[in-house]
């Protein structure tokens, strides 16, 4: 009878290590891929929301080039007439989404009121005075002050009649944006207002100085101040088309624009249908600054649950299902194939040592009872080595130290901290390696009343670098993914400026009634010119670029006199090296190389250009020496110099020291990169050494000819 009841429990075991271990196995899967699913859709949540906040940021950096260009305009004019502010303006209103008007605000003074108001009564506007609006939304005479801004032209006149001659400065908050762009002299942008005429949206006012010559301080601003062009945009047209321009899908993201800048419960500009409120929780959740205009507005998404019922996926639950069934049936198996204990005690020790989980057992003092052979596989002992000992030997400290406190404690008051529960822990291998492992322990019955305590151990090393890559993964896909709306937003800016310049201009010279005068045609022409040739310089990067990418950029080697290269280059840029009153210095020597000549040229103008663009004072200097069977040329100069975190990324595509559309340099930040596959090709290398405030030595090799 000992025997027969010695062996049911042992029976009794078996069954419930493989209940157990079944559904620690299907519990702990289920838990691992739903975790790597939800990192998956929080993933795809962040990349949409980088999408569209960068379509946001251009289309705002458009709004502001267009206002830009408009003062360019004014500031190449000694006086721009009604008409001429007209031509210059209907043709790009209607190419300009969220736009809704666009105004010249002089500034006038007290004494020249009287002949602002006639002057406008002449043109065509014979109700023409300064107005200002009164508490009961009425139009009156503006009262007598020091300095007044009225709407003077505006554009298009239609249903803003009642603007003209209004006084900005009769509005507290609109005098305040008035002297701020002023005192800053760039782009300012004003807090919130409401536009009635689009059905109650938000908008903002933007504002550009407009000044006599080009004063420096903000006294001379305030004496040399002539007016300010402002746009009028409507917030959500131009969110709107912002994402209608990326194609994006309704899929459920609940989103809006807050002014950070403005009184509380005064910042909202924008608000989709379905939007809540800022949620509580933030794992999917999107918050970034978008600078406009001197104000720090907040763009902050958050998903829906029609999002994420769209993106879930069901594989953990398959998973969990699938093991729990394989468990029951296997548990079902063993207990009705198995009517001889003996044969079911075999089973129970089969299945023990065939699991591919470590199972170990311990008694009520730690010491361990079992010890299966994929323990030993993971911890590097043997099976004699581990049986009879404490299990703290597989743990490192503080585990180690902790654990009989801890089992004293549970056998005390029975509190549970990990049994049944199962949790993350260190474990120690034979070599004193320490690795990570899922623990999940279960208490079971002993054969003399005595008390056993199971434990499944699962290997957890390949699921942590698993989620350590995933993670990287994803964050090297936001990086690549902000790169590239960085160079888009960059290569945006860089495109619109110089079509803004020639496409503002061509109003004024396609008008045969009324062409300018020969000095000022000729300040048009000069100014188009060089807009031209910089948007030609940025499609040959681009198409070089796309040439070298697909290997279809072929080249023509053959014998090169590099020093001749060398010379006509710098010829090229001396009179612009002279203009910024720099020094220039060629040392070279007779030596011949394989290329191809425009190729190298190429090279060469490249970074000699980058040598003048970035330097303000010293001297550049360009050096040709032999290094072997390689001949070396380096061009060094003594500007800005690169920071020591940027030097990795110069060579690299769409990498820029500074990537954003204000930055003083322009460029596509293509050059480099350019230059270093041309270089490659040619058989060299390049390299730059730099030290930031001091210059830089950019350094190339190319092979040389052996006839």
């Amino acid at each position: 009878m000992t025997y027969v009841r010695k062996n049911t429990q042992w029976y009794s075991w078996g069954i419930k290590l493989v209940l157990l271990g079944g559904a620690a196995l299907a519990v702990f899967g289920f838990f691992v891929l739903r975790e790597a699913e939800r990192l998956d859709v929080r993933s795809v949540f962040m990349r949409e929301m980088d999408n569209r906040y960068a379509s946001l940021e251009r289309e705002l950096d458009l709004h502001k080039e267009f206002l830009l260009g408009l003062k360019g305009f004014f500031d190449a004019s000694e006086y721009v007439s009604r008409h001429e502010f007209n031509e210059y303006v209907n043709p790009a209103l209607p190419r300009i989404e969220g736009l809704q008007a666009v105004e010249w605000i002089p500034y006038v003074s007290k004494r020249e009121r009287l002949a602002f108001e006639k002057k406008a009564q002449a043109s065509g506007f014979p109700d023409f005075i300064f107005t200002q609006r009164t508490e009961q939304n009425r139009m009156v005479p503006v009262e007598e002050r020091d300095a007044y801004y009225p709407v003077y032209y505006v554009v298009p006149l239609k249903g803003n009649e009642t603007a003209l001659g209004f006084d900005l400065g009769s509005s507290p908050t609109r005098l305040q944006t008035l002297k701020q762009a002023r005192d800053l002299a760039t782009s300012v942008v004003s807090p919130r207002i409401l536009l009635i005429q689009k059905g109650n949206q938000a908008g903002v006012l933007q504002l550009v100085a407009v000044y006599e010559g080009e004063p420096t301080t903000v006294d001379e601003r305030r004496k040399a101040l002539k007016g300010f062009v402002l746009g009028v945009h409507r917030i959500g047209d131009i969110v709107d088309y912002s994402l209608m321009k990326i194609n994006i899908e309704d899929i459920g993201i609940d989103f809006c624009l807050v002014d950070r800048t403005a009184p509380e419960g005064e910042g909202v500009l924008y608000e989709s249908k379905s939007w809540a409120g800022i949620p509580q929780s933030k794992d999917f959740y999107f918050e970034k600054e978008l600078k406009f205009g001197g104000r720090k507005w907040m763009y902050i998404a958050t998903p829906t649950q029609e999002f994420l019922r769209y993106h879930k996926s069901f594989k953990s639950y398959g998973v969990l299902a699938s093991g729990l069934i394989i468990t029951l049936l296997l548990t079902l198996y063993i207990r009705q194939g198995s009517s001889d204990l003996r044969d079911t005690q075999g089973t129970t020790q089969a299945i023990v040592a065939s699991s591919l989980h470590c199972i170990l057992m311990i008694d009520s003092v730690g010491k361990v009872l079992l010890f299966n052979p994929a323990a030993e596989k993971v911890f590097g002992y043997s099976s004699k080595e581990v049986v009879g000992n404490n299990v703290t030997m597989l743990m490192p400290d503080p585990y180690r130290s902790n654990h009989p406190q801890f089992l004293k404690n549970y056998l005390g008051t029975g509190l549970k901290k990990i049994i049944g529960i199962g949790r993350e822990v260190r474990a120690l291998k034979k070599d004193n390696t320490e690795f990570p492992i899922f623990l999940s322990v279960s208490e079971i019955a002993g054969a003399q009343g005595g008390r056993r305590f199971v434990g499944m151990i699962v290997d957890i090393t390949k699921r942590k670098q698993d989620e350590e890559m995933l993670i990287k993964a994803k964050d090297e896909a936001e990086s690549a993914n902000r790169t590239k709306s960085e160079f888009l937003n960059v290569m945006s800016h860089e495109l619109r400026t110089p079509l803004t310049v020639i496409l503002g201009y061509l109003p004024i010279l396609m008008n045969k009634d009324k062409i300018p005068e020969a000095q000022m045609v000729a300040q048009i022409a000069s100014e188009m010119d060089h807009s031209g040739h910089h948007l030609l310089t940025l499609i040959n990067d681009l198409l070089d670029i796309s040439k070298i990418e697909a290997g279809a950029l072929d080249l023509d080697c053959q014998s090169l006199s590099i020093s001749d290269s060398v010379e006509d280059v710098a010829d090229m840029f001396r009179n612009k090296i002279e203009e910024k009153g720099l020094e220039i210095e060629c040392r070279t020597i007779d030596a011949l190389v394989f290329a191809d000549q425009i190729r190298i040229r190429q090279v060469l103008i490249n970074l000699l250009g980058n040598a003048v663009k970035f330097t303000d004072k010293g001297k550049i200097t360009i050096e040709v020496e032999l290094g072997g069977r390689t001949v070396l040329v380096s061009v060094t100069d003594t500007g800005a110099g690169i920071g020591e975190e940027d030097l990795m990324q110069v060579f690299e595509m769409f990498r820029q020291a500074d990537s954003t559309a204000s930055r003083s340099a322009e460029g596509t930040g293509l050059g480099l990169a350019i230059t270093r596959r041309l270089v490659e090709m040619h058989g060299g290398e390049i390299y730059v050494d730099s030290i930031l405030g001091e210059g830089s030595t950019f350094t190339f090799s190319l092979p040389v000819y052996n006839g």
